[in-house]
């Protein structure tokens, strides 16, 4: 989907071999992703999760391809600042709002990103318009053998090398979070056109 100057997936990425909760991914030439409640089914809806250096295809550099198709890309931080500015009613492209980290951020950014209704994401859905069709999940996440956040959060990484910065949407919130990717959680993935 088109937001201002970017081109989106339109769906979590679901590319790879489902490895089951206890299994770690390497460095093997294969896409390794995880199914909430080691559940092929799940991966279907909400697509895969994936740790940051297997999403990154264990290349540490910002901006580049990692698992996603030719063509695409994992978004940078900067990315993710642009396509908030966009989707934000209040606070446009490159206001000083987006330059806060770990915390939540924008007026309704968030709400804006996510699927409308629960029928995926839970009650209440706070703000849920998917004014721009992006249909941001509520993925969840998968950390130390155990999935978490499922249907109330989605969580997306960036290919930021140093922090590892992460967009958090939540089933009662309508502003978007930006944190850091501390304790290496598994989360989805949306691929930008390079």
């Amino acid at each position: 989907i088109q937001v201002f100057s970017q081109c989106w997936f339109k769906e979590n990425l679901n590319a790879g071999t489902m490895l089951n909760s206890g299994t770690f991914p390497t460095n093997n030439a294969t896409i390794e992703k995880y199914c909430l409640g080691d559940d092929p089914y799940y991966c279907s809806i909400v697509g895969g999760l994936y740790f940051w250096g297997e999403l990154m295809d264990y290349t540490y550099e910002s901006g580049t391809q990692g698992i996603c198709p030719e063509g695409w890309r994992i978004p940078t931080d900067l990315d993710w600042d642009i396509l908030e500015g966009a989707v934000d009613s209040q606070f446009g492209i490159g206001d000083p709002e987006w330059e806060t980290d770990d915390d939540w951020r924008g007026s309704d950014a968030g709400g804006n990103l996510k699927e409308t209704g629960t029928g995926t994401w839970y009650p209440p859905n706070t703000g849920a318009t998917d004014a721009f069709g992006f249909t941001a999940l509520p993925g969840g996440y998968y950390v130390q053998g155990d999935f978490w956040g499922y249907p109330y959060k989605g969580y997306f990484y960036s290919s930021n090398t140093q922090y590892k910065y992460y967009r958090n949407v939540d089933w009662n919130q309508s502003m978007i979070q930006k944190g850091a990717g501390s304790g290496n959680p598994a989360f989805s993935v949306r691929c930008l056109m390079d």
